[in-house]
C-alpha cells in the first residue's frame, strides 16, 4: 500500500469515527457498508421494475407476459433513443428520493441515485458501457432557480464509475 492509500485509507477511518455514515434516504446510521449506502430497509422499499415492460421504453405492461416486445406507443411513433435502464419503478420512496434531490435541494442524493442507477446498467441483460456521458442540459433560468443541474450531478457519479 503506497503512502497515499495509506493516508486516504486513515483519513477515511477519522471520518467514519467523527461522521458515522448514515443512509442518505432515512438518515439511520449504517453499521454495516453496502454497495449502494442505503440501509437494508430503504433497499427493501426500492420498487423493482416488473419483468413485463417495453424492451425499448421500459413502462411496464399491464399483463404479467414477460416476453419482451415492444408496447403500441413504442411501435406506433418509434422513439429516437433505444432503450431506456431505470432503477426501479418511480413510486414510493424512490419517487421521494428524485423529488428531494430536483425539487428541494437534497444534492447529496447525488452518490446513492449515481450508485442506483450504475448498479442497474451494470446488471442490465445487455450491461451497458457508455462512451461517453452527456447530461440534459438545463434551461439557464431553471438553472438559476434551482442551483444545479440534477442530471449533472448524476453523470459526474456514474463517470466515477
Amino acid at each position: 500500500m503506497s503512502l497515499l492509500s495509506a493516508f486516504k485509507y486513515e483519513l477515511s477511518a477519522l471520518f467514519d469515527l467523527l461522521l458515522p455514515r448514515a443512509c442518505p434516504f432515512c438518515h439511520i446510521e449504517l453499521t454495516t457498508s453496502t454497495s449502494t449506502g442505503l440501509c437494508q430497509s430503504c433497499q427493501e422499499q426500492l420498487p423493482a421494475l416488473p419483468s413485463s415492460r417495453c424492451s425499448r421504453c421500459a413502462l411496464p405492461f399491464v399483463s404479467a407476459d414477460g416476453s419482451a416486445h415492444l408496447c403500441e406507443p413504442c411501435l406506433r411513433h418509434a422513439p429516437i433513443f433505444s432503450r431506456v435502464e431505470a432503477v426501479g419503478s418511480y413510486e414510493g420512496l424512490l419517487r421521494d428520493a428524485v423529488h428531494r434531490f430536483k425539487y428541494r435541494g437534497a444534492v447529496q442524493l447525488d452518490r446513492p441515485l449515481g450508485r442506483l442507477l450504475g448498479e442497474r446498467l451494470e446488471q442490465a441483460e445487455n450491461p451497458f458501457r457508455p462512451d461517453l456521458i452527456v447530461p440534459v442540459p438545463l434551461h439557464l433560468s431553471r438553472l438559476r432557480q434551482r442551483g444545479y443541474n440534477q442530471s449533472l450531478l448524476l453523470a459526474r457519479q456514474l463517470g466515477k464509475r
